[in-house]
Order: structure tokens, then sequence, then C-alpha cells
């Protein structure tokens, strides 16, 4: 899902594909633009992993990624599945409209070792941790950002987050351009974290790996 992690909202936001047509809808991004993005970047023997990711008040999708393939399809609801992402549909299109934009928010650095983010070693890496995480940028456009990320073979985007982190734009900002790692944006205290640090910590090294050398 090249497009919201510190911790998740970095992983919406990576979840872009490198070229965005005019006219780009949210759907035509799930179900066109990232299996093809996919397939043209990861490479046949990365595996398999399962993600399901819904725009809260819009659609629901099971994506499975299998090698260069990746199979997108809409359910009525978020399934179960390892790796489970939750986003306003409303803060998706705010994401959206600023890609085909003025893209400030437009990931400034491609993964290390990755092509994709939604290659299955990285999504099998964050799916490892156990948890659910709350991350909400608190001043975009004048609004706040939630996405809910859950982890771990119990996961749930339906109980009560673990950890909470709020985080603010120019550290956003910083973390998009591959100048601050989720893991530093924690333990340096640019972010606002209520719960489970070590959870919040867990996730941030999970995705560290593929953030540039500093």
């Amino acid at each position: 899902m090249p497009s919201l992690s510190t911790v998740a909202a970095c992983y919406f936001a990576a979840m872009i594909p490198r070229t965005l047509p005019a006219g780009t809808t949210l759907r035509t991004l799930v179900e066109v633009l990232i299996p093809e993005d996919h397939a043209a970047h990861v490479p046949a023997d990365a595996g398999d992993a399962t993600v399901s990711f819904r725009f809260a008040g819009g659609s629901s999708y099971s994506l499975q990624a299998s090698g260069s393939r990746l199979t997108v399809t809409e359910t009525s609801r978020v399934e179960t599945a390892p790796l489970m992402l939750s986003v306003p549909e409303a803060t998706a299109q705010l994401f959206l409209d600023d890609w085909l934009g003025p893209q400030k928010l437009a990931p400034q650095f491609e993964p290390r070792g990755l092509a994709s983010i939604t290659d299955a070693r990285l999504l099998r890496r964050v799916s490892a941790v156990k948890g659910c995480i709350s991350l909400t940028l608190d001043d975009f456009e004048g609004k706040s950002a939630t996405l809910l990320v859950a982890s771990g073979p119990d996961a749930s985007l339906y109980d009560d987050p673990d950890v909470s982190i709020h985080i603010k734009l120019p550290a956003f900002l910083r973390i998009l351009a591959g100048k601050l790692g989720p893991d530093e944006a924690i333990a340096e205290g640019h972010v606002t974290l209520t719960g489970k640090k070590l959870v919040a910590m867990q996730f941030a090294l999970a995705l560290v790996p593929y953030f540039p050398a500093r």
C-alpha cells in the first residue's frame, strides 16, 4: 500500500505510488494504482502477507500480497488480519488532495531495501508487533488526522489503543523527509505519547531499518 505510521502515519503516507494521474480517487488509488505499483516494484520471492484496511465511513478492503502480486478485495467490513489499518475517509481524502496538489505530505525518500511499502517482507515485520496504536497528526490544514493500526495474532481495531501518539506537522515533515526516524521521534520527545511506550517503540523499531541511515 504505497500511502497513514510516526509509527503509523508514515505508513499511510508512504503508500503513495510514485506518480498519481489527475482524477485519482481513493477507490482507484487502492484498487488500481497501488496493485500496479506493487507489481512493478516488488520481487516474486517477497513472500506472502495480508492486510485489512478501511476508510472509516467508507469502503473496507483486504489486501493479499503474494510476491509481486497484490490482490485487493472490497469487503463489507474490516476483516481480521495480522495487520489492520483504519483512517477516516475524510482524512484520507485530505492526504490524497495533497498528493495530487502541493505534495506537502508526500514522502521524500524510498524505504531502504524495499521498492514498495506493500512488500510482504515489511508487512510481516510490522505485523509481528502485538498491539493497537493510534497516531494523530494534530495540525494538518487546521484539522486532526488520525490513523489506527492493530497488529499481531489477536489484533483488533475495536479495542482501546494500547498507545496514542500525537505529532505536530514540523516533526511529521522531518519524518517524511527521512531526516527523523520514528524511534528518534519517540525517544527525543518529538511526539506526545499516552499509554504503553514499549508498544510504540516496537512499532517504530519495526520500521527503522527502512529509513535512510543517518
